[in-house]
């Protein structure tokens, strides 16, 4: 049952705790090493993936995916898994330690992010729901908070609205505003790496005409598109039904999304490399009130749990415990703590004009 709060006035939302000892402005000082949203008018961003065989024959040759298997999460997927690196509680470089600090030293550096409770979100999640949101935003389909679960990269929450959309149907997303990453190495890593001018993570959204597939891609997708840079989402229609591998089957409720890779990009029969699911775990209602989802008592859950499989060796390893285990160890219990950097208002979005 969703659960709504009558959400303070967005101009008093408390964004949360400082991580950063640079102010936000600084990202568009000219010696800066982060992206800004000047990276909306390169228009390499904006095409389409290299070899797109077009809609109609993504809509008619793409079927609604009958078995939800995410392949990171089975055992035996992560290797060197004595260490405890990929968790999302893990505390390698998040504490004194080897590496020492790097993860608040990273993160510290990087213009107007801030730290956030996964157990206290109601100010900060509606903060994110009130920054900028395109005219020609897709509302009905896309709006809201998304967490990405069994993702294994560090990141766990996501918008769509702040997305430069130059029709409802395609939009540019710049993935470190509005982009809440885990206070570990890895969410750290990602977002620095992604944030940078050299490595920025420019994603183009585009949703099928039919609206049941929306289709992401990035990176290098425009010159050579393959299963990593070029991937899906399924949206789920009334009376779809996924089975997990043990045979039971998936929950899901309406707004939640499934993200699917495949080796080829464009064969629905070509194997599957990575799937989870963006499951909306807030929305902003009619009245401007905050609306949690089941699914957000679910990752408050897992963000308050005790991790029935602990790690070792001061929290830095999984010695001994079985692989079959090691996928709940470290994908099943989030860290309450984030990172985020909020998108910033429409005015600092270039104009659409200047896109393809």
């Amino acid at each position: 049952m969703a659960n709504t709060t009558t959400a303070p006035d967005a101009r008093t939302l408390k964004a949360g705790k400082r991580a950063s000892c640079l102010p936000s402005s600084c990202r568009n000082g000219c010696w800066c090493c982060f992206a800004t949203t000047r990276l909306y008018e390169k228009h390499f961003f904006s095409k389409p993936p290299a070899k797109f065989p077009g809609w109609d024959v993504i809509e008619s040759s793409f079927t609604p995916p009958q078995v939800y298997d995410p392949p990171q999460l089975r055992p035996g997927y992560i290797k060197c898994s004595c260490i405890n690196y990929l968790a999302h509680r893990s505390p390698l470089g998040a504490r004194p330690g080897c590496p020492c600090c790097c993860v608040p030293c990273a993160y510290c550096w990087q213009p107007g992010g801030y730290y956030v409770d996964l157990l206290e979100p109601d100010e900060w999640f509606t903060k994110m729901l009130s920054t900028g949101t395109s005219p020609n935003f897709p509302s009905e389909l896309l709006k809201g908070i998304y967490w990405m679960d069994g993702n294994l990269s560090g990141e766990v929450l996501t918008t769509f609205h702040d997305a430069n959309w130059t029709t409802p149907s395609v939009g540019l997303k710049l993935w470190w505003f509005n982009w809440v990453t885990d206070y570990n190495l890895i969410g750290c890593f990602m977002k620095t790496l992604s944030a940078s001018t050299c490595f920025s993570l420019t994603n183009r959204i585009e949703v099928s005409p039919n609206k049941k597939w929306i289709m992401l891609s990035f990176g290098a997708a425009p010159r050579k598109a393959d299963g990593g840079n070029t991937c899906w989402m399924y949206v789920p229609q009334q009376g779809d039904k996924f089975k997990r591998s043990d045979g039971t089957e998936l929950q899901w409720e309406h707004g939640d999304l499934m993200r699917i890779n495949h080796e080829s990009p464009y064969s629905a029969d070509a194997e599957v490399n990575y799937q989870y699911m963006a499951r909306r775990v807030a929305y902003l209602d009619e009245d401007g009130k905050l609306v949690k989802t089941q699914a957000y008592e679910e990752l408050r859950r897992q963000a308050s749990a005790p991790n029935p499989h602990p790690p070792t060796c001061c929290g830095y390893g999984f010695c001994g415990l079985k692989k079959e285990l090691l996928p709940e160890a470290v994908h099943s219990f989030q860290n309450r703590k984030q990172h985020v950097v909020y998108a910033p208002p429409p005015h600092q979005i270039p104009s659409q004009e200047t896109m393809v």
